[in-house]
């Protein structure tokens, strides 16, 4: 199923210096998938299959799974997939020895001289030459066109490499967002036109700022998550196969599929595509609280529930029958219409002697599964607890002073990067907060201050000139055959702060805690600090008083092995710890969550908890309703607004049930 994970390494691993990749012993015994999202699909498949053993005392008679796509290939896609595979593994050879061998760098190298050889080996954003003595000496990046943290797409069609510098001045950003209305940008539309084998990357480069909003909410990455589901159906039917004995012809046959298409026209023959629909009806509109979902909501996942006990209805039979049809040429609407209904033997001998319980139990068999998908359906759910993520966040923050147990950023950033051009008037402090601070730190804010006021007017006289600048570009391209952009306000004022320049004051206080110290400051120089990367956990104890509190963790202070919590330093001993990720099972009240009602007769819903952050009173914690299992924030409470719900921490297993479940999180009184 998978070459061994270190055969790579077999010759090196002898060699002074080598640290062996952190795997699990029997990944290096009998090998490990190369493509991670199949990886982890496997695991889960394994927990949830060895609890259900564990649960019900033996394996299962028989699997089914239902495929995005057929597993079989026939010999003609088979034979082009190798010579595919071929060309490339021969050219790969090639650029090795072309490039890697005579500057002794290894094969990781291989793509950025595939890259370049693609790019003309010319830098994409400053179209420079980039030579192999710029990969050498580390002078190149390898950027994601469309950013990585928004998209997740890796593809090589979504890379470039690029300067370090260019990449810099690239940032997170789209290439429109980056260099639309610069002097490069005319430059980079006329390398894309003349650089044949780009074509298959322009249009990301061409991506203005409403287009890429579309394409994130549109189908974004379908063919590679159809690639990948046809990967995890063979793997999966391959390894769950292992649980059976093999029969006479050396076959497993109690592994089979189904395919997607076959359990799309049972469904909506035996009418179960209405309870989809009434699942969906538990649900809001995103964008307006007051208004319910009409369709099917496919983010919740109960909908996969029905294809199980579809799957589980439909034998092989069905599929023949399916098959047979449509060999005939007959159309799956009128086959939605004729198949049967699944039936148990004694329903099928009462309705010998009376044919009107055949037809009363077409209704009958939806309503049925209906209530069960709806009352005993659970939700599982998969926790990430580890280290992994940013310890630091890339940005480095000059220090100008600081007041009370809070201090005083100050960061200079490019005037076309300002989001809301009004917070440049407004102060960080008010005027009596201004008369408490020291004359050094005043003078500092004011100074600044100015400065970024005088930004202020200077985009405000331009955006005039800058949408006179746009219309003439327009009218000018238009007459060419080129593309136009829209006169949009946004667009104005981007040209404005493009046209204006230069760098403004970005002003900001953090409390001491969220701040990693590089330097502090001095009467010899100033003092620089890094804000924390993502919150780790929050630990949760009670005070002298017995008042719940709690504390927050940030993972570069839990990677610290000396780092105690401020809590435990005042004596105070731990009573829970949540995570990001953890699920929480609270009482179910009015308007819960965003959450209008329960989805069965239990008055308790179980919420996951997306993040956490301080605020003047505390922290707030934000939470999804897993019965919505929607990707939005439903709402978030304090420790004092959770109390009344009985919160407790519950850890669930991979079939819905509970593995552990906390003390209720309360004042001890």
């Amino acid at each position: 199923m998978g070459k061994a994970w270190h055969s790579a390494f077999e010759s090196r691993r002898s060699s002074k210096g080598f640290i062996c990749p952190n795997t699990a012993k029997e990944e290096e015994q009998f090998g490990r998938i190369a493509n991670p999202v199949v990886h982890q699909t496997l695991n889960e498949v394994r927990k949830l299959i060895n609890e259900m053993i564990s649960l019900f005392g033996y394996k299962p008679s028989e699997i089914v799974l239902e495929v995005a796509r057929s597993l079989k290939v026939g010999l003609e896609k088979r034979e082009e997939i190798s010579r595919t595979q071929k060309n490339n593994e021969t050219y790969r050879k090639e650029l090795f020895d072309k490039y890697c061998k005579p500057h002794n760098l290894s094969q990781k190298y291989i793509q950025h001289f595939h890259l370049l050889e693609t790019q003309g080996m010319k830098c994409p954003y400053c179209l420079a030459t980039i030579n192999p003595d710029a990969v050498v000496k580390n002078a190149v990046d390898i950027d994601h066109i469309l950013p990585e943290n928004e998209t997740a797409d890796s593809a090589f069609n979504n890379l470039v490499v690029a300067h370090k510098i260019c990449n810099g001045n690239k940032g997170k950003r789209t290439p429109f967002s980056a260099f639309y209305g610069t002097e490069k940008w005319d430059k980079i539309l006329h390398y894309l036109e003349e650089q044949p084998q780009m074509r298959f990357k322009r249009w990301r480069f061409l991506l203005d700022n409403e287009e890429y909003k579309k394409y994130l909410e549109g189908k974004g990455f379908l063919s590679r998550f159809a690639s990948d589901n046809a990967y995890i159906a063979k793997a999966s039917r391959e390894y769950l196969s292992c649980l059976f004995d093999k029969n006479a012809n050396g076959n497993r046959s109690s592994v089979y599929t189904v395919k997607g298409a076959e359990t799309a026209v049972l469904r909506k023959a035996w009418g179960l595509n209405q309870i989809g629909y009434e699942l969906g009806a538990m649900h809001l509109k995103d964008t307006d609280e007051s208004e319910y979902i009409s369709h099917k909501n496919r983010t919740d996942h109960r909908h996969h529930t029905i294809d199980a006990i579809t799957m589980l209805y439909a034998t092989r039979g069905y599929s023949q029958l399916i098959n047979t049809l449509t060999g005939r040429g007959v159309s799956l609407s009128f086959a939605e219409k004729k198949i049967p209904v699944p039936m148990n033997l004694e329903r099928l001998a009462d309705a010998i002697f009376d044919e009107s319980l055949l037809f009363d139990y077409n209704s009958v068999f939806g309503a049925e599964i209906s209530l069960h998908v709806k009352q005993e359906s659970r939700i599982s759910i998969k926790y990430d607890t580890d280290f992994n993520g940013e310890l630091l966040k890339g940005q480095t923050y000059g220090i100008i002073g600081k007041y009370k147990n809070e201090i005083i950023l100050c960061i200079q950033k490019s005037v076309a990067k300002i989001e809301d051009r009004k917070k440049l008037k407004k102060s960080l402090f008010s005027e009596k907060e201004m008369a408490l601070l020291d004359d050094s730190l005043k003078e500092k804010l004011l100074k600044c201050q100015a400065h970024n006021c005088a930004v202020y007017e200077a985009i405000e006289e331009n955006i005039p000139k800058a949408l006179k600048v746009i219309q003439d570009e327009n009218q000018k391209n238009a007459q060419e055959g080129k593309r136009t952009i829209k006169e949009s306000e946004k667009n104005v004022e981007l040209r404005a702060k493009i046209m204006t320049g230069g760098k403004y004051y970005d002003i900001s206080k953090q409390k001491s805690n969220k701040l990693f110290l590089l330097r502090d400051v001095s009467e010899k120089g100033k003092g620089f600090v890094a804000d924390t990367g993502r919150n780790l956990c929050i630990d949760l104890f009670h005070d002298n008083t017995g008042k719940l509190c709690g504390e927050i963790i940030r993972k570069v202070q839990a990677m610290n092995k000396d780092y105690i919590p401020e809590y435990k330093r005042a004596g105070f001993n731990l009573y829970e710890r949540i995570y990001q990720g953890d699920t929480l099972e609270v009482d179910l009240g009015e308007n819960t969550f965003s959450v209008p009602a329960p989805v069965s007769n239990c008055q308790k819903t179980l919420v996951r908890v997306d993040t956490f952050t301080e605020t003047n009173s505390g922290f707030q914690i934000y939470v999804t309703n897993l019965y919505k299992s929607g990707a939005t924030q439903d709402g978030s409470f304090t420790l004092s607004s959770v109390q009344p719900r009985n919160a407790r921490k519950v850890v669930l297993s991979s079939l819905g049930y509970p593995l552990y479940v906390s003390q209720v999180l309360k004042d001890k009184s």
